[in-house]
């Protein structure tokens, strides 16, 4: 099983800023449920509101809706969300693609940090060597 560890990914993102939109969410077992969405989690749990719930695996009424007024639904039952068209035109690709650039470049000075006390603290430690030895200094 596959979980989103990171609270910033693009399709967390995506899934919060669908708040106060109507979205429908298809459940592992089948059943789907069609309302605004209220309320997100990182885990994927979401409170929707004015539902309509339709279940395909009921033999007796496969195509019955009924009406409710709200839901909570746990992220791990979740198999597949369908998100408002108009969130593809929102610039959150942009900015996460800048997000990502800002954190490599620092990732990299941090490593060039790192890498300059290394040689430094080499330099000191054959300074002490060369000195515990009596050795001329270069």
């Amino acid at each position: 099983m596959s979980y989103i560890t990171d609270k910033n990914s693009i399709p967390l993102r995506l899934f919060n800023s669908s708040e106060d939109y109507l979205i429908t969410v298809e459940l592992k077992s089948g059943e789907l449920y069609r309302g605004k969405l209220i309320h997100t989690s990182y885990n994927m749990d979401c409170q929707l509101s004015n539902v309509k719930y339709t279940n395909p695996n009921d033999e007796l009424n496969p195509n019955k809706v009924i009406a409710l007024d709200s839901v909570f639904i746990r992220g791990s039952n979740i198999l597949l969300l369908i998100l408002p068209d108009l969130l593809s035109e929102q610039n959150m690709f942009d900015k996460f693609q800048q997000d990502q650039d800002a954190l490599i470049e620092k990732k990299l000075k941090i490593r060039e940090k790192i890498k300059v006390q290394k040689e430094q603290a080499k330099q000191k430690r054959l300074q002490i060597q060369h000195q515990s030895l009596n050795l001329p200094a270069f």
